[in-house]
C-alpha cells in the first residue's frame, strides 16, 4: 500500500473506527530501541519522532527509549511483555525475527502486531582500503583455498551473522573465521584496527565510515545503489545474495487496531515531509513505507529466508 493510498484509506478508516480510539492517545508514547543510543535506527526513529512531534501529528509526547543489550532482546521482550494498551512501541528489523530463527529468543513475530515499515538499507561487506583484495569474490576464492583464514567481524546469532552465511552459501561454501565484535560501530573497530579482515555495514554506516579508510568489496541487493554507484552488487560478481535490512514498528500483541493505526496516520505523514524526505537523502535510506497486508507479507517473506538460513546453519549455533 502506497502512502497516499494508506491516508486515504485511513481517513475513511477513522470516520467508521471504534469509538475507543476517539481519546487516543491521552498519555505520553514510548518507543523502545533495542540498541544502543547513535546507531542508524536510533537515528531514524529519533528524527521521525521529532518531525512527529514538530507537525503536532500526535497530542502527546514521544519519547524514545534505548533498551540494547542481548542481541536486542532486551528491548523487545520488554514491549513483549508490555501493556496492549498503545503506549508502547518497538521499533526493530531483520534482528528480531533473527533472534527468534537463531534461538537467542523464545518468542518471535506472533508476540506483536506490525504496525509500519518506515525505511530499508542493503547491506556492503567492506575492508580497509590496503586489503589484497578488491571484491568479495576474490575475498571468497582466498578464503576456499585456505578454510578459516579470511576473518570477518559479525555479532553472533545476530544480523550480519545470518547475512554472512547468505553470502557464503550463494558463493557455494566457504569457510570464514568469525570473530565476536558487536554492533556497527563495534565492526568498525574490529576492522580499522587490523582485527578481521571483513565486515559488513548499512549503507549509511558505510558511507560514514569510508574516509577513515575503507573500501566496498560488494553491496548485498540486487541492483547497485544510486547513491553510490561504484560499488558492485555481490550478484554482478557471481554471488546471487540479498541482506536488506527494512525497520519496522511493532505494538505488543493484542493492541488495538484502530489504536495502532493512530500511530500508522502519524508515521505516514511524517514520511512525507521535507525535513523526513531530507534526512533520507543525506542518511542514503530508501523510504520503503508499508502497512497492513502488505507489511505483514512482507515481513514474513523475510522471517522465512531467515528461518531457512538459520535451520541450514543449525550446527554451527549449537
Amino acid at each position: 500500500m502506497t502512502i497516499r493510498a494508506f491516508l486515504g484509506a485511513a481517513a475513511l478508516f477513522a470516520a467508521i473506527a471504534h469509538p475507543a480510539s476517539a481519546d487516543y492517545p491521552e498519555e505520553p508514547i514510548t518507543v523502545v530501541v533495542p540498541f544502543s543510543a547513535g546507531g542508524g535506527s536510533d537515528v531514524l526513529i529519533r528524527t521521525l519522532a521529532r518531525v512527529i512531534q514538530e507537525k503536532e501529528l500526535l497530542d502527546v509526547p514521544l519519547t524514545i527509549l534505548n533498551v540494547g543489550g542481548a542481541g536486542g532482546t532486551l528491548g523487545s521482550r520488554r514491549v513483549k511483555e508490555a501493556d496492549a494498551d498503545g503506549y508502547t512501541y518497538l521499533l526493530s528489523h531483520f534482528a528480531l525475527l533473527s533472534a527468534h530463527a537463531t534461538g537467542v529468543a523464545d518468542y518471535g513475530l506472533d508476540a506483536f502486531e506490525p504496525v509500519a515499515q518506515i525505511s530499508s538499507t542493503c547491506l556492503i561487506y567492506a575492508a580497509l582500503e590496503d586489503y589484497e583484495h578488491d571484491t568479495l569474490a576474490a575475498a571468497f576464492d582466498a578464503a576456499k583455498a585456505a578454510p578459516d583464514t579470511i576473518s570477518e567481524a559479525i555479532n553472533i546469532g545476530a544480523v550480519v551473522h545470518l547475512t554472512s552465511w547468505m553470502a557464503t552459501d550463494a558463493y557455494g561454501g566457504v569457510d570464514l573465521r568469525y570473530v565476536q565484535s558487536g554492533g556497527g560501530a563495534k565492526r568498525f573497530e574490529f576492522l580499522y584496527g587490523g582485527h578481521v579482515d571483513l565486515a559488513q555495514f548499512s549503507v549509511a554506516e558505510f558511507a560514514n565510515f569510508a574516509p577513515k579508510g575503507l573500501k566496498a568489496l560488494a553491496l548485498l541487493d540486487d541492483q547497485r545503489n544510486p547513491n553510490l554507484p561504484d560499488i558492485p552488487t555481490a550478484k554482478e560478481q557471481g554471488i546471487d545474495a540479498r541482506a536488506c535490512v527494512s525497520d519496522w514498528v511493532f505494538a505488543p500483541k493484542g493492541t488495538p487496531a484502530e489504536v495502532t493505526q493512530v500511530m500508522a496516520d502519524a508515521i505516514a505523514t511524517a514520511l512525507e515531509t521535507d525535513e523526513m524526505k531530507a534526512f533520507y537523502a543525506k542518511d542514503l535510506r530508501t523510504p520503503d513505507f508499508l502497512t497492513g497486508a502488505d507489511l505483514e507479507a512482507a515481513i514474513q517473506a523475510q522471517d522465512a529466508i531467515i528461518r531457512e538460513v538459520a535451520e541450514r546453519h543449525a550446527d554451527e549455533l549449537k
